[in-house]
This record gives structure tokens, sequence and C-alpha cells, in this order.
């Protein structure tokens, strides 16, 4: 997988996490914002990464899970952290992850896990 194919799909995980409960709240959208505005892709991809934030889509993690198990843990990482930052972690974003770990192979004592509610 190209670094940059790499990075797009890592932003849609996210993008994806973010949308798991069904909106987005404005602490979400303000760190996919930096997420995206820092991601070494062209700025086409990153306007078309923004659009992501504008309706809900789904987890697609492709061929992520062909990564080390370092990069994978770390999509993996941003995501839970991503579902704190609106304090608020609930069922969906619960089930979510637990899909994304397992579709990453991320073992469950090498997750970084979502406070509880």
């Amino acid at each position: 997988m190209a670094e940059r194919d790499r990075i797009l799909a890592s932003l849609r995980v996210w993008v994806a996490t973010a949308w798991a409960d069904g909106t987005i709240a404005d602490p979400e959208r303000a760190a996919l914002r930096r997420l995206i505005g820092y991601a070494q892709i062209s700025e086409a991809e990153k306007a078309e990464a923004q659009t992501w934030l504008d309706s809900p889509i789904n987890l697609e993690v492709g061929d992520l899970h062909e990564l080390s198990l370092v990069r994978r843990q770390f999509i993996y990482r941003v995501a839970a952290a991503l579902t704190r930052v609106d304090d608020n972690v609930d069922s969906a974003e619960r089930a979510l992850l637990d899909k994304l770990r397992a579709a990453l192979d991320v073992d469950p004592g090498e997750a970084a896990e979502p406070d509880p509610e």
C-alpha cells in the first residue's frame, strides 16, 4: 500500500469513527480538521477528506490489516482517542472500535481502550 493510500485510508477510518454515533461533535470535527490539515497528501486530497465530515461514512479498513502491527495499533489508538474527544463514548462507538480492532488484528491487550462512560 502506497503511503498516500495509507494516509487516506487512515483518515477515512478516523472520520468513520467520529460518525459512529450518528453525529460529529464540534471537538471531534476540529480534531479531524487538524489531522486532515497535517496529513502529507495533496490539497485536492485534503479537500476530498474534508467532505467526509459533511455526512456519515461507513468504516472501511481495506488493506490496512496488511500494515505493520505498530501502524495498525496507531490507527486504532487514534480512533479510540477520537471517541473520547466529546467526553461521551457510547455503545455505537464501542461497537465500531471492536469491529476496527478485529479488522486491524490488534490484540485487545495491545489496544488503548476508551474510558468507561
